[in-house]
């Protein structure tokens, strides 16, 4: 029954009258003095029409309740105006609050469609203006028919308000822009305790003490200041918000900067290595197994203890978190992660057949004075973790699967480490009932060693597998030179060659070591410091002049005396020292016999040398001197041999015979040793 006349939502009058809505004559006493708008007089076959916003709320009702509420689709000329607003809707999405926020979608939405329907009015406005002046008519109603068309759209969130502050938001919007439907108490701070930049920065002070006040005390200390500076005192809540909002700015001071690094900057996300011997990284550990000790206290007294837990340094291979190497002791020192290092270059020489460096190593902080030196001898490049930083060093979570996977189903297991929940704690109680089952430290070494052979064992194939995928030309072999010198530990003082090689005390044994190298014999004036493995003494390495001279020494085989007792290791032991031997004297007579010859050189290019020759009686490497004087002086002696020719050459023979007999007599001969 509705019906839309000129852009008005109208009920025909002899509708109203039949429904018993109106009567006659209070239709007619309502129009004569306009308390409704007839908008059409009634005429043959067309009846008299009311705007329905004119009429009062109980008659109003009473049609929707009988009609139901219009609903106004293309006929409402301010629907056909409406179109969303991109501009808008950007604007209120990238709109920031004071407070650093964004406003919420939902407000988001409605913002948006009172920009849209504002845009809307204006349009539809100007369309009913153009057509009552057209018509000769009043412009004044014209924004009348706006609200009644506004207020007939009720399918679009908006929060325009009433009709009467709609005109003022209007022109507050043709002035302001967007900018004014943002209501005020979204930047409204007039009701905050702390306001200026002043009270910002006390609070935020006060906060940042490093005594790590609580909520309660900040606000005591706060309210002081505050007192004095005509401030408003605020409360503990009031503080915890403020401690909530700044905390980003403040806990660098309370928490301290490792803090401060793990969880509140940036940190880099890594993928493991593609490849075995691309990075390695090594941390040691206190593993949570318990271990009895017997110790002698003050009193001279054999006493038990129970907590005590050993320490392991583990290298780890990112690549399939195989554990390349690995030590256990009482302790993390600086020799503990030496050998650690050193059971996972020997661990490369068994999986690969070859020692092989790795290209980059990882490690913490800890000894790094002392250790760095083992650490780029081994890599090709070592980069050390940042202080702090336990997240950038990917073996802490191997740790912790490793004690979750093999040592908690141990009966001597003491938990996950102090920061852990109580509940994920073993039973105290329990632990203390059983102390007397815990093993010693030798058995208790001997089972992690068992888990990480376990863990080798599950991963060794597929480590393998993975380096199969490595080139040549991307390793970097290590020799046994190389390796002791980068990672063998030293005896902590000198030695010097003597007659029967290089005697070193090692663990309180003495072994004498020898090299075949003849250039080792060179410097028997020189002091050597010794390079030696702990876990194979049969090969040290000697180091003199801060390594400039190295030379690898084997373990002498001792030869037994009697012949009987020999055994074809002797024999070839014998063979191979007399070989040397004679290479030995037969270097030192070649090089005698090439100085001779450049001194025989050097006397031919100048006569005044050979003065000097004869002073020093220098022979020639057929042992000759007399036959190299200068020209005169051999004419002169071939003259006066004339007179004795045989006789003086058969005296001359028998002389130098003589000589070489009584010469080889006093010298010792070192075969008679070698034979024994």
């Amino acid at each position: 029954m509705y019906e839309v006349y000129n852009h008005t939502v109208c009920i025909p009058a002899n509708w109203l009258i039949s429904e018993g809505i109106f009567t006659k004559w209070t239709y007619h006493n309502y129009v004569r003095f306009h308390k409704i708008h007839r908008i059409r007089r009634a005429a043959y076959n067309t009846p008299a029409l009311v705007s329905l916003s004119s009429l009062p709320t109980s008659f109003r009702e009473a049609v929707e309740a009988r009609l139901g509420a219009f609903e106004r689709t293309s006929n409402n000329i301010l629907r056909r105006n409406c179109h969303p607003d991109a501009a808008a809707g950007s604007f209120f999405a990238r709109y920031i609050l004071p407070d650093g926020k964004y406003l919420p979608y939902e407000k988001q939405v409605v913002y948006h469609n009172n920009a849209m329907l504002l845009n809307a009015c204006r349009a539809t406005y100007n369309i009913f203006v153009a057509q009552r002046k057209k018509c000769g008519g009043s412009t004044a109603p014209a924004w009348q028919q706006v609200l009644e068309c506004l207020l007939h759209i009720k399918d679009i969130d908006h929060s325009l308000g009433s009709s009467r502050r709609l005109r003022d938001k209007m022109r507050q919007y043709e002035k302001e822009g967007y900018q004014c439907l943002v209501p005020g108490y979204w930047k409204n701070r007039n009701g905050a305790k702390v306001k200026s930049n002043e009270q910002e920065a006390t609070l935020r002070q006060l906060l940042r003490k490093h005594n790590n006040f609580d909520n309660m005390q900040i606000a005591h200390l706060y309210n002081v200041i505050a007192k004095k500076m005509g401030w408003d005192t605020v409360v503990a809540q009031t503080v915890a918000n403020y401690r909530e909002k700044w905390e980003m700015t403040t806990s660098y001071f309370t928490k301290g900067s490792s803090d401060f690094n793990n969880a509140k900057k940036m940190l880099v996300k890594r993928c493991v290595p593609s490849t075995p011997l691309y990075y390695w990284t090594l941390d040691g550990w206190q593993v949570e197994l318990l271990y009895q000790k017997r110790t002698i206290n003050s009193r001279v007294q054999d006493i038990a203890t129970y907590h005590n837990r050993p320490y392991i340094v583990v290298v780890l291979d990112p690549c399939v978190n195989y554990p390349i190497g690995y030590a256990i002791g009482i302790s993390e020192t600086p020799e503990l992660i030496r050998e650690a290092l050193r059971d996972a270059m020997r661990h490369t020489s068994e999986l690969f057949g070859s020692m092989y460096r790795v290209e980059q190593l990882q490690s913490d902080h800890f000894g790094r004075g002392v250790m760095k030196p083992f650490y780029e001898g081994m890599s090709n490049l070592y980069t050390p973790a940042k202080a702090g930083n336990a997240k950038a060093k990917r073996i802490e979570p191997w740790f912790k699967e490793f004690n979750r996977n093999y040592c908690q189903y141990e009966r001597n297991w003491s938990g996950f480490g102090l920061t852990s929940k109580k509940t994920k704690q073993p039973n105290d109680d329990y632990l203390n009932r059983i102390k007397k089952t815990f093993p010693r430290y030798d058995e208790l070494v001997k089972t992690i060693s068992g888990f990480i052979e376990q863990e080798r064992k599950k991963l060794k194939r597929k480590y393998i597998a993975a380096y199969g995928d490595l080139s040549d030309s991307e390793k970097t072999p290590m020799t046994h030179q190389e390796y002791l010198y980068a990672l063998g530990e030293k005896t902590g003082y000198t030695n010097r060659l003597s007659h029967d090689g290089l005697t070193v005390t090692l663990y309180r044994e003495r072994i004498t070591f020898e090299s075949f190298d003849p250039k080792f014999r060179d410097y028997r004036h020189k002091d050597w410091t010794i390079c030696f493995d702990p876990s194979d003494t049969d090969s040290v390495l000697a180091t003199a002049d801060d390594g400039a001279l190295r030379f690898l020494l084997t373990r002498k085989h001792e030869v037994a005396m009697a012949i009987k007792d020999r055994t074809d290791k002797d024999a070839e032991v014998l063979c191979t020292i007399n070989k040397f031997n004679n290479s030995l004297l037969e270097r030192v007579k070649v090089q005698q016999g090439e100085d001779a010859r450049i001194v025989d050189s050097l006397r031919r290019k100048n006569n005044d040398i050979n003065e000097t020759l004869e002073k020093l009686m220098l022979t020639d490497g057929l042992g000759q001197h007399k036959t190299r004087k200068d020209t005169e002086a051999k004419k002169r002696v071939l003259k006066k041999a004339e007179k004795l020719t045989k006789k003086a050459d058969l005296n001359t023979q028998k002389t130098v015979f003589k000589n070489q007999d009584e010469y080889y007599k006093n010298k010792v001969n070192i075969d008679d040793y070698l034979d024994m």
